[in-house]
């Protein structure tokens, strides 16, 4: 699921992000982004367990967003407010 709060689209990441449900993530983070979203946020306050594949999808990522001029970066309880992504 994601959202848009202002410039950023926030991308929830529940349950459990492994092999068999990486691809869904992949999916959300390759989905192009509306006008004026300069920001790609995974929320990841409700997710209960990461196996390599999901370690090794967010920081590719986040390269990949850089280079097409998008920042990009994992959110999760006591982050900042959504317009700061790291």
């Amino acid at each position: 699921m994601d959202d848009r709060q202002g410039s950023v689209r926030i991308i929830s990441v529940t349950g459990e992000l492994d092999h068999d449900t990486a691809e869904g993530l992949r999916g959300a983070l390759a989905r192009p982004v509306d006008d004026g979203i300069v920001a790609d946020l995974a929320d990841l306050a409700d997710l209960r367990f990461c196996d390599s594949t999901g370690l090794n999808l967010l920081p590719r990522a986040r390269l990949d967003a850089e280079a097409a001029g998008l920042r990009r970066g994992p959110r999760a309880p006591g982050d900042g407010p959504p317009s700061d992504p790291v």
